[in-house]
């Protein structure tokens, strides 16, 4: 080996391991790993819980559907208290 082919070698060396410095500080520790396994985990125990977009609509045409039907009782309930009222009061003699 001439000495033009060690100085071509020694620069890519450098090259590589300033890349390698670079890089370094970014990747991941092991206690890092360790704690984004846990709280993967605790996330996969979760999600089964969650409803899905399907289930939530459901629910929530059930529950406009109960309260349309709430909602017309009431219309029931305070149209027979306005009879009952309209029935009680004195009627005006007109003149």
């Amino acid at each position: 080996m001439d000495a033009t082919m060690i100085d071509e070698h020694l620069e890519n060396i450098d090259r590589r391991l300033t890349t390698m410095e670079q890089i370094l500080p970014t990747l991941a520790t092991q206690e890092a790993l360790h704690r984004l396994d846990r709280r993967l985990a605790r996330v996969e125990q979760i999600l089964p819980a969650l409803a899905t977009r399907e289930e939530v609509q459901a629910e929530g045409e059930r529950s406009r559907r109960h309260m349309d039907v709430v909602a017309e009782s009431l219309r029931s309930d305070i149209q027979l208290i306005a009879e009952h009222v309209a029935s009680i009061r004195p009627k005006r003699e007109s003149s």
